[in-house]
């Protein structure tokens, strides 16, 4: 699912039309819509949803990071600066090494909708 596909965002549309709406769905799609600086297309129970690519389109991936994931930082961010002189400009560029994995598969749902 996109942004531009997505039915919530429909229902905010009307809302900001001034289109009759239930009060009931306007205030269902207010507290699902996304707060456009975070990125999230909607929200669930007030948790952003974020598309992913690696996700169907016809599922949702649930997921408790700080319980199911952890992460290694084998390298912390290092840095490196190149001068230009003649062109007049700086040319900088950073690399870190991490690494991660699941560490308990109860903390992720994958719901897919049935066919």
């Amino acid at each position: 699912m996109t942004v531009d596909d997505n039915p919530i965002l429909d229902y905010w549309e009307e809302i900001k039309l001034g289109l009759p709406v239930s009060k009931k769905v306007k205030k269902q799609v207010q507290k699902l819509v996304m707060a456009p600086a975070d990125g999230a297309v909607a929200r669930i129970f007030g948790v952003p949803v974020k598309v992913e690519s690696a996700v169907a389109d016809d599922a949702v991936l649930f997921g408790n990071m700080g319980k199911g994931y952890a992460a290694n930082v084998n390298e912390e961010v290092s840095m490196t600066v190149e001068d230009h002189v003649s062109a007049r400009n700086t040319d900088y560029g950073g690399y870190a090494i991490l690494d991660g994995g699941v560490l308990n598969t109860k903390a992720f749902a994958y719901v897919k909708k049935s066919s």
